[in-house]
């Protein structure tokens, strides 16, 4: 059998590459979304601390090649690869951003031995991923409560309603931003590096990641009230209010060092035991020489898992063509779309404006449930959300003037009011040419004071 030699941190570069460069289509979500200064700001050092954790782990002797096709592997590989072409044909973010992920990962186990350290590493990109903006909502609500708490303690007059404060000095928005997100995932980050480097025993890894997650949330929790005091202490002028970013990573620098001394302790804690399985790995370490043995059959198996997965086979039959913007009236905020139908009538007491947005593009951003796609214009604030048998139906408020919202998805010849009915939609017919999908979205104004109060009567008749 013809083998051929590697050193084994260029083989799990060319894994990575070759995944990313197949999948086009993810990588430019991936980049779009990850590599910005937001929630996903450190996302630029994963794959250099990626690239160090393999170099430990080869120091180690941890970072085994295989010598023979692996059948478990093999099977895993292929099977990932199909999973992600079928989520880049239903358009399932979550599901093609993770199976991208699997894929790399399956593909580095079908070179090297399965072992929790070369899992740990290889895992550790999903850190950048952006898979995590699903934990906002909540983490907003809980900061919202763990600052009225915090806030009790402080013997300023307060009022929450929703996410907004209410303090003598003005109000205060805890907003998404607000969520703790970041802190969280950087502190995730550092306890999986930190654990995988020093801490081996359970026990000590779990007490260790427990610290870093309720000192990312307590940091983020004492941000935004403080924030708030500075607010009420300063009549709402401090520059501090304008920095609250920075002044967040200054509060979380200290619970770092606090962190990584509290790290030291749990590492003396077991320093004999430690220093006892260091000095065996040592010993492997030194008896393996730092290539990789890569197989003939291997190679194909990983190029026909290359091509199943491919995203620009899942995408090949759809237009290039891709809207960005949708001018002049008011209009939902879509960031992708084909085409737009826009049909206006207006009576006497009512001006009606209708759009019909096509979703057909290349782009996988380009369909109605996209995450960055608002229902509501810009300028105007829910005051409620309500169902009937015409779709959703949202009323608007914009200063003095009031407006209703309707819209529906379709795909084919069937409408949901679901975004999640939408997906299983998609996912049922994944294999179908034709994936057109649209949005159905119509905007009701009135003008006159008896329509307002016939829209009233409607639409309390339906709470």
């Amino acid at each position: 059998m013809m083998n051929f030699r590697v050193a084994p941190l260029m083989l799990i570069a060319l894994i990575f590459l070759s995944v990313a460069i197949v999948n086009q289509q993810i990588t430019i979500t991936i980049w779009r979304h990850s590599f910005d200064d937001g929630s996903y700001s450190h996302a630029y050092l994963i794959p250099f601390i990626v690239a160090f954790m393999f170099w430990q782990l080869q120091k180690r002797g941890e970072l085994i090649s295989r010598q023979a096709l692996s059948l478990p592997a093999c099977v895993i590989f292929i099977g990932v690869g199909i999973l992600l072409f079928i989520s880049v044909r239903a358009q399932l973010s979550l599901g093609y951003w993770l199976s991208m992920l699997l894929l790399c990962v399956s593909g580095i186990m079908l070179f090297f031995r399965c072992n929790i350290a070369t899992l740990a590493a290889s895992f550790y990109p999903i850190y950048l991923l952006p898979v995590w903006g699903g934990f906002t909502d909540i983490l907003q609500s809980i900061s919202v409560v763990a600052t009225g708490v915090l806030l009790s303690f402080s013997g300023i007059p307060f009022f929450i309603e929703q996410e907004l404060v209410t303090i003598p000095a003005g109000i205060f928005k805890i907003a998404n931003g607000c969520s703790g997100l970041r802190y969280l995932l950087v502190s995730l980050a550092l306890a999986h590096l930190y654990i995988l480097l020093y801490l081996r025993h359970w026990q000590s890894a779990v007490k260790f990641l427990a610290v870093a997650i309720a000192g990312a949330l307590l940091t983020n929790w004492i941000r935004i009230t403080a924030l708030i005091l500075v607010g009420e202490y300063t009549q709402m002028t401090s520059d501090l209010i304008d920095d609250h970013n920075n002044f967040g990573w200054y509060l979380y620098i200290p619970f770092l060092f606090i962190l990584f001394k509290y790290g030291t302790h749990l590492e003396n804690a077991i320093a004999k035991k430690q220093s006892q399985e260091q000095s065996q790995q040592d010993d492997e370490a030194n008896s393996t020489k730092p290539v990789a043995s890569v197989s003939l059959p291997t190679v194909s198996v990983f190029i026909i898992g290359l091509f199943l997965s491919s995203s620009f086979l899942a995408t090949v039959h759809k237009s290039t063509q891709v809207l960005t913007q949708i001018e002049t009236l008011p209009s939902p905020q879509i960031s992708y779309f084909s085409s737009i139908d826009v049909t206006q009538s207006e009576t006497d007491i009512q001006q009606t404006i209708e759009y019909r947005i096509w979703f057909d593009c290349k782009e996988l951003d380009c369909k109605p449930d996209f995450y960055l796609n608002k229902i509501v214009p810009e300028g105007w604030h829910v005051v409620r959300r309500y169902q009937n048998e015409q779709g959703n139906q949202v009323i608007v408020r914009r200063g003095n003037d009031e407006a209703k919202i309707t819209y529906r998805y379709q795909l084919h010849d069937a409408q949901f009011t679901s975004s999640l009915a939408l997906k299983l939609a998609r996912l049922k017919h994944f294999m179908t040419t034709d994936s057109r999908s649209s949005i159905h979205w119509q905007m009701s104004r009135c003008k006159t004071t008896q329509c307002l109060e016939q829209e009233k009567i409607a639409n309390e008749a339906t709470m």
